[in-house]
């Protein structure tokens, strides 16, 4: 029975000397976007930054405080592959004797696209007249094709890729950089 009351006292002693407190984490925690797959995208916009609400003794809050790198938070996209996914936001804290008592979020909804890259060729579209006495020449590109690359619902809208050329008064060969 002594050694339990000495147990009591050493307990008690103790959370007085430092006490247990809860609140919320001074800054919000970034969300770090771990092993996403590179021929993946994530197409959606999403919460960058987790809140959270913790209890911990005075002591550790201190350390929280001025160390905010204790806490980390991110997703996980390795096992993931094209489509939509809510994703736990995992959240761990190098400091001992902390509990997480509160987050927000608790997980992501991400759509994730594959990238692909297609080969598309530059259609010139001749804009404008020549002065009289003069004929427009067979006009070359170089390059004759572009490469596009990025998710496939957005290379997939690509039906044309086109450059224009003015030769509205023009008497003399043209050389020039055109906006595709």
């Amino acid at each position: 029975i002594a050694f339990i009351l000495a147990l009591v006292v050493w307990v008690s002693a103790i959370l007085a000397d430092d006490p247990t407190q809860q609140r919320t984490v001074i800054s919000p925690v970034p969300i770090e976007i771990i092993d996403k797959p590179a021929d993946l995208k994530i197409m959606n916009t999403y919460v960058s930054e987790v809140n959270l609400t913790l209890k911990a003794p005075q002591s550790v809050w201190k350390e929280l405080d001025e160390n905010p790198s204790l806490i980390r938070a991110w997703v996980d996209l390795s096992t993931l592959h094209s489509g939509s996914f809510l994703v736990p936001v995992q959240v761990t804290i190098d400091q001992d004797l902390v509990r997480i008592v509160e987050q927000d979020p608790m997980q992501l909804d991400l759509t994730l696209e594959t990238l692909v890259t297609q080969v598309f060729p530059v259609n010139l579209v001749s804009a404008g007249e020549v002065p009289i006495g003069y004929q427009a020449g067979v006009a070359t590109l170089d390059p004759a094709q572009v490469t596009i690359s990025g998710p496939i619902s957005l290379v997939e809208k690509v039906k044309e890729v086109r450059a224009v050329l003015d030769v509205t008064g023009q008497d003399k060969d043209i050389s020039k950089i055109l906006s595709l």
